[in-house]
């Protein structure tokens, strides 16, 4: 998410493909799939599906304003996802 957060703010219309999102953070597709769907769940992320991109669940990835709203409260934000939990990217 905060990589999504860091893209918007250079790029606010932009999305990122999820292979990207992989290969920054060091995630196999699977744990990339199950996290970013939960994301989506929360209404954390858009994900893109305008094609099919295996092994990915979406193209893309966009975050969304109650993202950015959770990121810009770093409290609540480390809260719900605590840092020892983050992927260092």
């Amino acid at each position: 998410m905060e990589m999504l957060y860091k893209n918007f703010k250079e790029f606010p219309y932009s999305t990122i493909e999820l292979v990207q999102i992989a290969e920054e953070s060091s995630a196999d597709a699977d744990e990339l799939n199950w996290n970013i769907v939960y994301l989506e769940k929360c209404q954390f992320v858009e994900l893109g599906r305008s094609y099919e991109s295996p092994p990915f669940i979406a193209c893309s990835a966009a975050i969304t304003s109650l993202g950015i709203e959770s990121i810009e409260n770093k409290e609540t934000f480390d809260l719900k996802f605590p840092v020892e939990n983050r992927k260092k990217t």
